[in-house]
């Protein structure tokens, strides 16, 4: 292993987002993971429009600045190659079912369970230094534009 498994973490939480963060460190690949949170929609597009490479996009169903299909979207457009998890309410069922009818291959329920069972998922991404996408390929791509950006951030956070 030559390289980090970079994490974005699209947090609603500073409580799960500690959580998750001990959960990484105390893991055996702890060093091998890198977990970068974006609690904000400002944090999320600085995130989105890094140099950073991302392997793994995590995020969390109740955005206080945005719904969640608008955050994948966004994701799917800026990191179409980073693998996408949606942690949602487990007294929700539904969520989950519509996540997965949209595409997302990773779904977890927004509790200890889940978050252990993320955690799992990073170190088997980490020990073995792949990158891939489980998500279905988009449609046909669009020609952008300099205000592309700055107008699907709007769209997102308003």
């Amino acid at each position: 292993m030559n390289a980090q498994t970079n994490v974005l973490y699209v947090s609603a939480s500073a409580a799960d987002e500690k959580v998750l963060k001990t959960l990484v460190a105390g893991d055996e690949s702890a060093s091998a993971v890198r977990l970068i949170v974006a609690p904000t929609a400002q944090a999320f597009f600085d995130a989105l429009y890094s140099e950073e490479s991302y392997q793994v996009a995590v995020v969390d169903d109740r955005q206080p600045w945005s719904d969640w299909q608008s955050v994948i979207a966004a994701l799917s457009k800026g990191r179409p190659n980073a693998l996408q998890v949606l942690l949602v309410d487990p007294e929700h069922p539904e969520r989950q079912a519509q996540a997965l009818a949209e595409g997302l291959a990773v779904v977890y329920p927004r509790n200890s369970a889940g978050l252990v069972a993320l955690t799992a998922l990073l170190s088997k991404l980490a020990t073995r230094d792949q990158s891939f996408s489980l998500r279905r390929e988009s449609r046909s791509p669009d020609g952008d534009n300099e205000g592309e950006g700055e107008e699907e951030r709007e769209k997102l956070v308003y």
